[in-house]
């Protein structure tokens, strides 16, 4: 989810991590590390949002009064200290991988990057458009292409299908309990793929021909 195989560089000093940093340690919660986190976590989604204000709003209170600065410091520093691992991706890089990320976040094209780095046979990238955050705005479609990714590799393949499957399991009346016209149940998959022994028994045939 957001992978960042390669450092990340930034433009504008006055934001970059290792102030960020400093302050944190020397200063604490401060307006320019508050700024870092938001573009952070949101990325360009802001730029477009309808409610940004209160998402800003509900953001920076969530830091100021639930996130320790000094905690927050030691997993800046630790993000500073980050291999790049970009030159052993495809060597090393061993397990099927799904790359996550929004096509407005703040590290999209790093995000890139790292999956032109993978073994294509390997790796996946699943780029969903018009989101910053994917877990915060589509949580739904997330999983859907995460259990669809599942199947694929054979696991998971009991579980119903989020958002699909139910679809599928409508009752066989036809109308609902407002008197409208409900949608009549079709098969699954899985029962499209068992077979249907009565197409096979001449039992009957056989009687009557008797």
């Amino acid at each position: 989810m957001f992978c960042l195989s390669p450092p990340v560089l930034w433009p504008d000093r006055r934001c970059s991590p290792q102030i960020i940093s400093w302050k944190l340690n020397n200063v604490g919660m401060h307006p320019t590390a508050e700024q870092y986190l938001i573009f952070h976590k949101f990325g360009h989604q802001l730029d477009s949002a309808e409610n940004k204000e209160r998402l800003i709003k509900e953001y920076q209170d969530r830091l100021q009064s639930k996130i320790n600065a000094k905690n927050l410091r030691r997993y800046v520093e630790a993000f500073l200290k980050r291999s790049d691992l970009s030159g052993r991706l495809e060597s090393k890089l061993k397990v099927e991988t799904l790359l996550v990320t929004g096509a407005k976040a703040s590290h999209v094209h790093t995000v890139h990057t790292m999956h032109q780095n993978c073994n294509k046979q390997k790796a996946s990238l699943l780029k969903i458009d018009d989101v910053g955050d994917v877990l915060a705005e589509c949580p739904e479609k997330f999983a859907q292409s995460l259990q669809l990714f599942c199947k694929g590799l054979g696991v998971l393949t009991s579980l119903p299908l989020s958002g699909i499957d139910r679809q599928r399991t409508f009752s066989g009346s036809s109308t609902d309990e407002e008197a409208r016209p409900r949608r009549q149940r079709t098969m699954s998959m899985e029962e499209y793929d068992t077979p249907n022994l009565r197409r096979f028994s001449f039992s009957s045939t056989q009687q009557t021909a008797n």
